[in-house]
């Protein structure tokens, strides 16, 4: 059975991290899921202090670098702070398909960041949402055409919220055969 570890970085809500256990949990039952232990040194020389944003590409590239110890095992790691890549304004998350890592933000998922008021149900449900929808792309999936689809691009927090938390029937076909 693959093991996935979800890695705290920059992150010590253990409630979201055990919700986003669950959910991914629920997503690749074929999959063994723990949290492991806080991740130091990840986000160092990822800093952008023109943008006030980490290089989510960085810091996967270092992700990666933990992988090649543990054959065995896929990363998830959740962070707290804002993240980018190049030519995008921010990402609610990123992945890498051939290193078995993938990474999201919570920084973008809270209610309050868009003016609204604090809603954890809706919180949770964006954060189970987005780290679904990167281990999909770690286990191959593309972005799906289907706007209901876990795997649907999200451009906007709208896009996020009128996904939903599971695959489309094609998109469940191709995770059961990777992971069968």
């Amino acid at each position: 059975m693959l093991n996935l570890v979800i890695l705290p970085i920059e992150c010590d809500d253990k409630s979201i991290l055990t919700q986003i256990q669950k959910g991914v949990s629920i997503a690749f039952p074929n999959l063994s899921c723990s949290i492991g232990p806080g991740s130091k040194g990840l986000l160092e020389g990822c800093f952008n202090s023109k943008r006030g944003q980490y290089n989510a590409s960085r810091v996967l590239q270092k992700m990666s670098r933990q992988v090649r110890l543990h054959p065995r095992d896929s990363f998830l790691g959740v962070t707290s702070v804002d993240l980018y890549v190049p030519d995008m304004n921010f990402v609610f998350g990123l992945a890498g398909m051939s290193e078995r890592v993938g990474l999201i933000s919570l920084n973008r998922l809270k209610s309050e960041t868009y003016g609204g008021e604090p809603d954890h149900v809706l919180f949770v449900d964006r954060a189970v949402k987005e780290a679904v929808h990167e281990m999909g792309h770690v286990f191959g999936l593309s972005h799906c055409r289907r706007s209901s689809c876990v795997m649907y691009f999200s451009n906007s927090i709208y896009d996020t919220d009128r996904k939903g938390r599971v695959f489309c029937a094609p998109c469940k076909a191709n995770i059961d055969k990777t992971l069968s």
